[in-house]
């Protein structure tokens, strides 16, 4: 088993397109990333939807996705095989 958290920038034309597409709405939620990485996340709150989580799997990788609301970033956490 193996894990990829991800910190990805993004044009915000790139990151509009994923807000129009998959449709994410507010959450509470929080990307779980590696601690080393937690600083770098972007402040403020994210946006999720089961539609964005369901971009970034494949048939061995299982991901969640976090839109930043005021940023143009995606925060991946995947797991697979």
């Amino acid at each position: 088993m193996y894990w990829i958290d991800a910190i990805v920038e993004l044009s915000p034309a790139v990151a509009d397109g994923l807000k129009t597409k998959y449709r994410p709405l507010p959450t509470t939620n929080q990307p779980d990333v590696w601690e080393p990485l937690s600083e770098n996340l972007p402040q403020g709150s994210y946006l999720a939807s089961n539609q964005l989580d369901a971009a970034f799997n494949s048939a061995k990788v299982k991901s969640r996705a976090f839109l930043a609301e005021e940023a143009p970033v995606v925060v991946i956490t995947a797991t697979g095989e």
